[in-house]
């Protein structure tokens, strides 16, 4: 069958989509861009399901016109490809591409694997419930709560112990003064892992003083470490070379959390933890730069 790894050119186009959906919330649906239009990744998918067959007794069922009628979400379709198959998803309508219809004749069942594949992908994203958004009046305010989801190093789910104004009961928390890598770079999966075994399944304290571009709160968040003790957790993954001092936002902190977390970054990069361990690791504000004007990022 050949070479089945993602080709490099599907990678390069997720880094971007990733990047221009984390970055405007008005295009999160270019995260399904690579699934449902490009007719490379259609390629690549139909070649893995034919390397990985589900045998003659599987079954995908996917309703799309069902899908669409329980959850019809408006969303901001960037360019007419996409809004065309939109509509056409939302209608029940099979979506094609020159990928899918060159495929057709080789194998029925493969293309139906395919087509099934970028369907449970557009069903998994329209589940996908958004946070409630928490207005300018709220700030400030420090409440205790759970982590519910990492979405990286420096954002997570919250769930507070009781509603915010009486009625937001889950939102976004940015860390105020850490920024980690981002999911193209080499240290991600290290990085987000480490801020769920710092978080999860704890009691947090979150004191969120303002709301950023993109809706979340900006918090610094405390842990319970046992026996009444608390822990900063971003300086805690700064000590573990997985992230690094948001230097642009360090005027937001008080004199001595700003030293704190300098010698903290500073101390990993002398030992070369985590990130500081490459020879001339690429910052994430430099990362998201490049990712902007689809270039690529370390």
């Amino acid at each position: 069958m050949g070479n089945l790894a993602t080709p490099a050119s599907v990678q390069k186009l997720q880094s971007a989509l990733h990047a221009k959906a984390k970055g405007e919330p008005g295009y999160r649906f270019y995260l399904l861009y690579d699934k449902v239009y490009r007719a490379d990744v259609l390629e690549h998918a139909y070649r893995s399901c034919r390397a990985n067959p589900l045998g003659d007794n599987a079954h995908i069922i996917v309703a799309p016109a069902q899908i669409a009628s329980s959850y019809p979400t408006a969303v901001k379709v960037g360019s007419g490809a996409l809004e065309d198959r939109w509509r056409r998803l939302r209608a029940g309508a099979p979506v094609l591409t020159a990928a899918t219809r060159s495929v057709a004749g080789r194998s029925r069942p493969a293309l139906l694997l395919v087509v099934a594949a970028a369907l449970v992908a557009v069903a998994s994203w329209l589940q996908w419930r958004p946070t409630q958004a928490l207005t300018d009046e709220a700030f400030p305010f420090t409440v205790e709560g759970r982590a519910l989801s990492f979405a990286d190093a420096d954002s997570f789910e919250f769930e507070p112990g009781e509603p915010i104004a009486g009625e937001v009961r889950r939102f976004t928390v940015r860390l105020h003064a850490i920024d980690a890598p981002e999911r193209s770079q080499r240290h991600a999966a290290a990085s987000r892992a480490a801020l769920a075994e710092l978080i999860g399944g704890r009691r947090l304290t979150v004191s969120c003083y303002k709301r950023d571009a993109r809706a979340r709160a900006v918090c610094r968040v405390a842990v319970a470490a046992g026996a009444g003790v608390e822990s900063d957790l971003e300086r805690a993954l700064l000590q573990r070379g997985l992230a690094w001092h948001y230097r642009a936002y360090a005027g937001e902190q008080d004199a001595g959390d700003r030293a704190a977390y300098a010698a903290a970054e500073a101390q990993a990069r002398e030992a070369r933890r985590g990130l500081w361990s490459d020879e001339a690791p690429m910052a994430p504000w430099e990362c998201r730069q490049r990712l902007r004007a689809l270039r690529s990022c370390r």
